[in-house]
């Protein structure tokens, strides 16, 4: 049995709807990463333009020296927790963003992995809870399950089967 136009259409409201959402919260995990990192450290890291100040252009040397600064800044001002932090949430940002474009574009991955950002970035709020508890832990938290709840739409779901298993789990979602 095929299914119209007319009847795909909701389904696919709702995956651009999530899309959007996916997008908008990979804004919020890069600014939370960016903002929590700036906070914790009590002092502004030396912008990149101190190391390449008297070199005309950018080169891997320059940038590895900034990122060995930043680290050393970072342990002798205990801040290695916020340091990991921004990076696990940075990576979480592009993961997010990648499964954002997956559900503009129907990929078949897109929706195991937003699952899985969603549980790795739960299972973050929960070893924060439990070592730090930084302010915006309730916000990652509180979108995290959110995400949750719409992704586990039946019929959102559907949509990333193959093709093969699509038509039993349609029939399952009603």
């Amino acid at each position: 049995m095929q299914k119209t136009e007319k009847q795909k259409a909701p389904n696919l409201i709702v995956t651009r709807i999530l899309a959007v959402l996916l997008l908008l919260q990979s804004g919020l995990f890069l600014g939370l990463g960016w903002q929590y990192y700036i906070l914790n450290s009590n002092a502004r890291i030396r912008p990149f333009w101190n190391y390449t100040q008297n070199q005309p252009e950018i080169t891997w040397q320059n940038f590895s020296a900034y990122l060995n600064g930043v680290i050393d800044f970072a342990v002798e001002s205990h801040l290695v927790s916020a340091l990991l932090e921004s990076v696990a949430l940075f990576l979480l940002a592009i993961l997010i963003f990648i499964a954002a474009i997956g559900f503009f574009k129907l990929w078949r991955f897109a929706w195991d992995m937003a699952i899985f950002v969603q549980g790795v970035t739960l299972a973050l709020a929960v070893a924060l809870y439990f070592t730090s508890r930084p302010g915006h832990l309730y916000i990652l938290m509180l979108v995290s399950l959110i995400m949750v709840a719409y992704l586990s739409y039946a019929h959102v779901r559907v949509l990333f089967l193959p093709e093969d298993r699509r038509y039993l789990k349609e029939e399952e979602a009603r």
